[in-house]
């Protein structure tokens, strides 16, 4: 230890220490800076998830109404920052200078999951989820999806990409069982805000 000590003393900007450990400078991770208001700076859904204002921009946007979607009884806001808050999908770029960003629960991702879709300046345009309409006694035999969006210009290319993300591969690849996607074009709800 001592000669790690000496080591880093002679050559203090080639080497760093965590914890007890000294590290070549070069593994050291470069941080993300992302912000909300630049979707470019956001590599993946959970650099957006940590940004500054982005839970109270979703909040916002969906509100604050209650509803049984990935879990019972919880606010939409809370619900979908639950999907977006797990294992992160990167950042996809739409026409239109658009992208969406997409999650799963962390530790429950077997056809739950959130998007996001976000204008070039970090407004909200829409937010996707995909769930079982979860109520006690749910046996989880029927996917949905509920696509909240704003209204505008931008709202049918929203619509489609939150449609081809909902029954895209990623999240089919995921389910459990590949019939609880049966008939999901009848449950599929869209709300214009």
């Amino acid at each position: 230890m001592r000669a790690l000590l000496g080591l880093t003393a002679v050559l203090p900007a080639a080497l760093y220490s965590v914890g007890a450990a000294v590290l070549p400078r070069s593994a050291q991770a470069d941080p993300i800076h992302c912000v909300m208001t630049n979707p470019l700076s956001c590599p993946t859904t959970n650099d957006l998830s940590w940004s500054p204002g982005f839970a109270a921009a979703v909040t916002r946007f969906i509100g604050r109404k209650k509803a049984d979607l990935i879990r019972h009884n919880l606010t939409l806001s809370s619900q979908a920052l639950y999907g977006l808050g797990g294992p992160p999908d990167p950042r996809k770029p739409l026409p239109g200078g658009l992208f969406l960003f997409a999650a799963c629960p962390a530790h429950n991702c077997a056809g739950q999951a959130a998007a996001i879709v976000l204008n070039g300046q970090g407004r909200i345009e829409g937010i996707g989820i995909s769930s079982f309409h979860f109520v006690p006694g749910t046996d989880f035999d029927h996917r949905y999806l509920d696509f909240y969006v704003r209204r505008g210009p931008t709202a049918d290319m929203v619509i489609s990409a939150l449609t081809d993300w909902g029954h895209g591969s990623r999240i089919r690849s995921l389910l459990q069982n590949p019939k609880v996607d049966d008939g999901l074009e009848a449950r599929t709800a869209i709300e214009l805000l």
